[in-house]
């Protein structure tokens, strides 16, 4: 590279000039130095990663345990249309009553979709995301889940 113009240039183009100004602005404009810390955020970031895979493990694990022990449905819990994740939990909101498991539904539909034919119903927890997993602990549903066995 040239000189410090074109390192900027090129770091912009690699970047996007708005995710890197906030690291050249905490580096006084030393491109050397923002990069280092742009580069020190992901390592930061990789440690993090870590322990919020550990986390998501030991709450989908943890939710899909309590569930299954304490559901009595036909079905699996994720499945049955009855359970407290997916039957209908009716909430006033602005607009009227609204349905704050229709996400829910939606979300493990979409991952049933993904599945191949005959999927257990560990390969369905496996396959939802984190989101999934707050989603399903939000205000709305905390006394229909809780009653269930939480």
């Amino acid at each position: 590279m040239g000189g410090h113009g074109d390192s900027v240039q090129w770091a912009k183009r690699w970047l996007s000039e708005e995710r890197l100004e906030p690291y050249l602005r905490r580096c006084d404009g030393d491109i050397g130095r923002a990069i280092e810390l742009y580069e020190w955020n992901i390592s930061l970031g990789e440690v993090l990663m870590r322990d919020v895979s550990h986390f998501e493990v030991a709450i989908l694990n943890s939710y899909d345990r309590v569930m299954a022990e304490s559901w009595g449905g036909a079905k699996h819990w994720l499945l049955d249309e009855e359970s407290p994740a997916r039957r209908p939990v009716m909430r006033s909101a602005a607009r009227g009553q609204l349905d704050v498991n229709r996400i829910n539904r939606k979300i493990i539909d979409d991952a049933v979709a993904r599945l191949r034919p005959g999927f257990t119903s560990g390969s369905l927890v496996a396959s939802l995301t984190l989101g999934f997993w707050v989603h399903l602990s939000d205000r709305s549903r905390e006394a229909v889940i809780r009653r269930t066995g939480l």
